[in-house]
């Protein structure tokens, strides 16, 4: 089982009024749905870190998201070759590369994994990346994987945030 968190996009968005966007979503492993986004998420990707370490005037909140389970008294990194363990998924916000991969800050609440926090800053490469996002004056690029949540698991609450954040999961592209 997998866990993924429905919408916790980044730390400054308030999804308090949208409380089934807030939810875990537990999606079965070798979901057809989620790997699909997964392979969206991996054909964006070269282009997606691109912009994100010299970002085109007006986006902002570069945004991935990693696979994270607790390993005895610490937590691992679900790498994406490694994709069949279970994990819960976290939005890291505040990328910067560096010489070995790049750090991030933890931007949502664990709700399964024990040994990570919220703002928490973490080390990851680019193969852990499961899924990415930015946002522009048009609305959000990317976040395949909350398309497929919103297909696996229908809500009208969850369509709505997106649509107020410029998502269009049934037209999606990998860019605008």
């Amino acid at each position: 089982m997998t866990v993924f968190k429905a919408a916790s996009f980044a730390a400054y968005l308030t999804l308090a009024s949208f409380s089934a966007a807030s939810a875990v979503v537990m999606v079965e492993q070798g979901d057809p749905i989620m790997a699909e986004a997964f392979e969206k998420a991996k054909a964006g990707l070269d282009d997606f870190l691109t912009k994100a370490e010299n970002p085109p005037e007006g986006t902002y909140n570069y945004t991935v998201k990693i696979g994270i389970f607790d390993e005895g008294d610490s937590y691992r990194i679900n790498s994406f070759p490694e994709g069949s363990l279970s994990s819960e998924f976290f939005w890291l916000s505040d990328i910067e590369k560096n010489e070995s991969g790049y750090t991030g800050r933890i931007s949502n609440e664990p709700e399964m994994v024990e040994h990570i926090e919220m703002g928490q800053t973490i080390a990851f490469t680019k193969e852990d990346i499961a899924d990415w996002f930015y946002m522009d004056e048009k609305g959000m690029t990317g976040n395949f994987t909350g398309c497929a949540i919103a297909k696996i698991t229908p809500s009208a609450e969850i369509d709505e945030l997106f649509r107020s954040m410029g998502l269009v999961c049934d037209t999606q592209a990998i860019t605008h």
